[in-house]
């Protein structure tokens, strides 16, 4: 009875979670504030599935950082001089596609998919310290910085890293002073699907409510923006999963470090340095990956129940 809620919620729930947060984004988007909690809350039952010796930095992190920075300048520069109206706000748009940090729920998602959960929580940390750095000194050259280098280091700083130490240092202390809570809580499996859920008709509402208000660019670029985000999503989800194939043998670790994003944080860096209205971009980027990690947690449950019927009938 679990399993079949379970996977009809994962089935149905997803994407009608997806379908309200558009539909009745504007009541949604007042819960908005109620967004990092929820993450963290989240977060916390997926950590509590790791030991704290699997967070460490490993070769492949600096792979992904490297491989998230040329993807950003190279983007950029390609678009840049291209001989169209809106170049620049069109390059600053994939400029930041690439650039985002990634998204402090990966490690839920990876968790739901069978990957590695240590492997991308140690690259959220990771990532995030060297997005404070490189972020704010790649957009202070290329754009219109407002306030100092410091003030910015440390907005990305408290916008990223509260939101992993906490639900992480609680779900490892947990696990340390009481084993039996401990055991309890990683007993509930389904719980971060839940929740989920929940946020994401939350997250999308708040998108779609900050497409909603900007208005300042015209139809065509609105389009143009839009596609770069969907354009973007597909490039780095496809990099992500080749790199993840060859380097672990499975195309779900690296595809979700690499192509799941923080868009409340780029957002932010796009209206703090560049043209504001670029950050369509990264609203619809945060729209494509929500519905593409859906359909993966949806294949994923389905490829689970034929293997379990056809182990089933080859025991039969």
């Amino acid at each position: 009875m679990r399993t079949t809620l379970r996977r009809l919620l994962k089935e149905y729930g997803l994407f009608g979670s997806i379908l309200l947060g558009i539909i009745a984004y504007r009541p949604l988007s007042v819960l908005s504030p109620m967004i990092p909690y929820v993450l963290m809350t989240m977060l916390f039952f997926t950590f509590s599935r790791i030991a704290p010796q699997d967070i460490r930095p490993r070769p492949i992190h600096l792979t992904l950082i490297v491989t998230q920075i040329a993807l950003a300048l190279g983007g950029y520069f390609l678009v840049r001089y291209l001989p169209v109206p809106f170049a620049e706000i069109y390059a600053q748009a994939v400029l930041m596609c690439f650039l985002c940090p990634v998204a402090a729920a990966a490690p839920v998602i990876v968790g739901l998919l069978g990957g590695s959960i240590a492997i991308v929580t140690s690259y959220v940390v990771i990532n995030c310290l060297s997005i404070i750095i490189t972020g704010p000194l790649i957009l202070g050259w290329l754009g219109h910085p407002q306030g100092t280098l410091l003030q910015s280091m440390a907005h990305v700083l408290v916008g990223v890293l509260p939101i992993v130490m906490i639900p992480l240092l609680t779900a490892f202390g947990i696990r340390w002073r009481l084993p039996s809570l401990h055991a309890k809580i990683r007993s509930l499996s389904s719980a971060s699907l839940y929740i989920w859920i929940f946020l994401l008709s939350l997250v999308i509402a708040n998108t779609v409510h900050f497409v909603a208000q900007e208005r300042q660019g015209v139809a065509t670029m609105i389009i143009v923006l839009v596609l770069i985000g969907l354009v973007t999503c597909i490039i780095q989800y496809s990099v992500g999963k080749a790199m993840s194939k060859k380097v672990l043998g499975e195309s779900v670790t690296i595809g979700q470090a690499l192509g799941q994003k923080n868009s409340s944080i780029s957002i932010w860096m796009i209206q703090s340095y560049l043209n504001p209205i670029a950050s369509v971009s990264q609203a619809a980027y945060s729209i494509f990956q929500n519905i593409f990690n859906a359909l993966q947690v949806i294949h994923h449950d389905r490829q689970q129940v034929r293997d379990q019927r056809r182990n089933h009938k080859t025991v039969a």
